[in-house]
């Protein structure tokens, strides 16, 4: 296109190679992705360790408390976190200064660029080059959407799908020629040490993928051993596996493995089975692939050595120490999502098979979002009733937004709902004590409880030791007794076995006190065990409902 200057001159600007080079329709798909995230993001209700992280951590995350004004109170509140909690430097500590410092806002804005980076990477890292084409750009997008279903806050999201869009960076930069000088080797061995302390979902396999890719091409003969030895890029490598040892070395890592209750072979299986999407789809189309020989089985193999080292990895790594979280799956899922797009034909699905799972993920995100919207209309509910109360009391029935196990197990939101004192009633009694002056501690306490109107009592009716069956799964019992031991019986609903579990000493959610000095204590009881309902609850099964 010509454009011609004041003085005459001429000149020709053409804008297409620009264009081809960012190539929008590529990039159409994760930046609508990106923008659908900003909005969940903003939407979504802070709540348990989102609130925790506000304040300075001092022997756990629960115990935390004070705000974080200079300098002296992050570093602190970090150093306690790498000794009690975990080993997570570079996550949590951003996790600290945006739930702590910069807040929400800034918050969600990084997210959407972050998600953007994210499955842009997860392209580049496929196939190896910065453009490639609409249908394959949404294959990746829809995708990886289905599969990365986690909570849409700080510390979700910055310790996983931040830190996975780190490794990646990483793993991008150490394959490019131009990081072979020593400024650049220097730069790889800091990126390095901090991406492998990044987050060990990923982290564990990546140690396993990066000596089997340098290893690679001694067996292809295409390089010598020597020439691998000698080699720079040794040194990033041992950095980043430094950064991992730190992470899973940490002193709280370790102490947290020793103090774990023990999680079963069949139950990490069963919940493997349910949490993974991508490796199933993508064994799923390399079975395809190979049956109608378009693609040798022993190319496959070949080909994606390093990812299916990382994948068999990973996976040994999270049975040895339990499955107990669709996150914990996420690395692998990554990984599969890289070999899926690299052997699909023309690297994306068909026109029907990629409808289908874009229109999967739209759903998916908007019946979450809308579960969001109520949680957040709850949690409103409750500070407006802790405004007007004179001693903190709060009359609400707590409930999970979904009792599908599914919406219920992998959601963008936080349930207020509660297990004894360690809950998220306990992070937002902290956040208003700190919020708002007063004092008043918040009591939450079940609706049938409510105080009448007219004569200011709660009813006597009301208080009897009992079990109250406020909503699907989720119990308030009732009980003057001080220290209850309360039997609590669990079902699996897939496989149908029964597991008691003795609960001692529970605390109380909250407790009233009546005219003739008598404490009636409550506790909510909401099973945490993936796919368990409750199905008896001993000694306190006065009034309740059968599941």
């Amino acid at each position: 296109m010509p454009f011609r200057l004041p003085n005459g001159l001429s000149v020709t600007m053409d804008c297409e190679p620009w264009l081809k080079k960012f190539n929008i329709i590529g990039n159409l798909p994760p930046l609508v992705a990106s923008l659908i995230v900003v909005v969940i993001s903003l939407t979504v209700c802070w709540l348990g360790d989102d609130i925790d992280y506000m304040f300075r951590i001092k022997t756990a995350i629960w115990d935390s408390n004070g705000f974080i004004n200079t300098p002296s109170d992050f570093f602190q509140s970090q150093w306690n976190h790498y000794r009690f909690v975990n080993g997570r430097i570079v996550a949590h500590s951003l996790v600290q200064l945006f739930c702590g410092v910069w807040g929400k806002i800034p918050f969600a804005l990084c997210n959407g660029i972050v998600w953007f980076l994210f499955l842009r990477l997860i392209g580049v890292c496929s196939l190896n080059q910065s453009t490639y084409g609409f249908n394959t750009a949404l294959t990746i997008t829809a995708v990886a959407m289905l599969s990365f279903v986690t909570k849409m806050m700080p510390t979700t999201q910055i310790g996983y799908v931040w830190m996975f869009t780190l490794t990646m960076l990483w793993w991008r930069l150490y394959d490019s020629r131009k990081f072979h000088s020593p400024v650049g080797i220097i730069f790889l061995c800091l990126l390095g040490l901090l991406a492998g302390n990044g987050q060990e979902a990923l982290s564990v396999g990546m140690c396993a993928v990066l000596p089997v890719s340098l290893i690679s091409p001694v067996l292809t003969n295409k390089v010598s051993l020597k020439e691998i030895m000698t080699s720079r890029k040794l040194l990033p490598v041992a950095f980043f596996i430094v950064g991992t040892a730190i992470d899973c070395l940490a002193p709280s890592t370790l102490n947290r493995a020793e103090t774990a209750e023990p999680i079963g072979f069949l139950d990490s299986l069963l919940y493997g089975c349910v949490a993974l999407r991508a490796f199933y789809l993508m064994l799923l189309v390399a079975i395809i692939v190979i049956v109608r020989k378009r693609m040798d089985f022993r190319s496959i193999i070949r080909s994606n050595a390093p990812c299916l080292t990382g994948i068999v990895v990973l996976l040994l790594f999270n049975f040895m120490i339990g499955i107990k979280s669709n996150r914990q799956l996420f690395g692998v899922e990554l990984l599969s999502i890289i070999m899926l797009v690299r052997i699909l034909p023309r690297h994306t699905f068909s026109r029907i098979p990629l409808l289908f799972l874009v229109l999967a993920a739209l759903s998916l995100y908007a019946v979450q979002t809308v579960c969001a919207v109520r949680i957040g209309e709850k949690f409103k509910q409750i500070e407006r009733e802790y405004l007007q109360s004179s001693n903190g009391n709060v009359y609400v029935t707590r409930r999970r937004v979904s009792d599908n196990t599914f919406s219920r197990e992998f959601h963008l939101y936080e349930d207020i709902t509660g297990q004894f004192d360690n809950d998220v009633r306990h992070s937002i009694m902290k956040l208003f004590l700190h919020t708002y002056p007063g004092g008043k501690v918040l009591r939450i306490m079940p609706e049938a409880v409510r105080p009448d109107p007219a004569k200011g009592k709660i009813p006597y009716g009301a208080l009897r030791e009992r079990v109250i069956h406020t909503a699907p799964g989720h119990y308030v019992i009732i009980t003057s007794v001080e220290n209850p031991e309360i039997v609590v019986t669990m079902r699996n609903r897939l496989t149908g076995e029964e597991t008691p579990d003795t609960l001692r000493p529970p605390r109380p959610t909250s407790f009233v006190k009546v005219a003739d000095g008598q404490r009636w204590n409550f506790y909510e009881f909401v099973p945490d065990i993936p796919f368990s309902v409750i199905s008896r609850i001993d000694k306190f099964l006065l009034n309740s409902q059968p599941e």
